[in-house]
């Protein structure tokens, strides 16, 4: 498996103590012994480190190692220009022209476009762990297990959200969002597009991570296989790889791409350079898929955006390292 320097993972301390719970838990109710557990952290860090780069809209933002952020791409709504100075920053997620990040201390921070309360509605506090930017709304994890929603609610993304505790992961699509339960079932709501990307949503347990696009979502299940459901324009359903071997997934507007075990990436649906245009070869750790173009993170701490080259988003990308 290609996986990040450890030493150079920016989790907060509370998505650390919420993976110190998850496998105590499991001591708990499998008498796993702790080497075995150990193996299963390793992998849990891996996965949970796709907060290093976000691809929204029209722009993209990376979180450096240093704990600063930067941005690139459409700056219509100064979702570029105004991305907080300084650093404590250890996950970031773009929307739809505004972005919103998480600092170490557990707080929220966001900017850019804010028609529908998305940046102004923005929860007071702290305990958050995670954060995933949608089209209008935005949804947090706190070290609870529960859920916040803000933004815009014109289909109950917000006042939809499950109530109660449990949950380790979520994605914010266009206008539905899926979570993502300790015990490894998922959980959709929002906009129920084509009647399929809500009620759609696979059944049974066994997941361990999740990603909303558009008009689709799509899962990784513990075996190292993926599962798309949703609406199947261009094949971003149908068009799934098969096999098993993937670590992450990002689920774009038309398109997908996966990043695979031996540090590759694998793309499909809507093309537009944005599947014959993913880099080839291997060392690659993160991967984000945005409206029409797609960035990836590579472990030398690099970055290669590919795709439509519209306000500069791939052209533009930054040289971190």
């Amino acid at each position: 498996m290609a996986k990040p320097d450890k030493n150079k993972l920016r989790l907060s301390s509370n998505l650390d103590k919420l993976i110190d719970e998850l496998i105590r838990d499991a001591v708990l109710e499998t008498g796993y012994p702790i080497d075995v557990l150990g193996i299963i952290l390793e992998f849990l860090e891996c996965i949970s480190n796709d907060g290093r780069i976000s691809a929204g809209t029209r722009h993209s933002i990376v979180l450096k190692e240093d704990g600063s952020l930067v941005s690139w791409g459409y700056d219509g709504y100064k979702q570029v220009s105004d991305t907080p100075k300084g650093s404590g920053f250890v996950a970031v997620a773009a929307g739809h022209h505004y972005s919103v990040a998480l600092k170490e201390d557990g707080t929220l921070v966001s900017w850019g476009l804010d028609a529908n309360n998305q940046v102004s509605g923005t929860p007071k506090g702290s305990g958050f762990v995670n954060v995933a930017a949608g089209f209008y709304c935005s949804v947090a994890l706190k070290e609870d297990r529960t859920l916040v929603s803000w933004g815009f609610d014109g289909y109950k993304q917000v006042s939809g959200t499950p109530e109660g505790s449990g949950f380790v992961a979520v994605s914010a699509g266009q206008f539905h969002t899926v979570a993502l339960k300790e015990d490894g079932t998922l959980v959709s709501w929002g906009r129920n597009y084509y009647n399929h990307v809500v009620s759609d949503t696979p059944r049974g347990s066994g997941f361990v991570a999740v990603s909303a696009g558009r008009t689709h979502s799509v899962a990784l299940k513990e075996d190292g296989s993926l599962v798309s459901w949703g609406y199947d324009g261009y094949k971003r359903v149908s068009g799934t790889p098969e096999g098993s071997g993937f670590v992450a997934v990002s689920a774009g507007f038309f398109h997908s791409v996966a990043l695979k075990e031996d540090g590759i990436l694998v793309s499909w649906g809507n093309d537009d350079n944005r599947v014959s245009a993913t880099p080839e070869g291997s060392g690659f750790v993160a991967v984000s898929a945005g409206e029409a173009h797609s960035v990836a993170l590579k472990e030398n701490g690099t970055l290669i955006s590919w795709g439509y080259d519209g306000d500069s988003r791939v052209s533009n990308t930054p040289k971190i390292k």
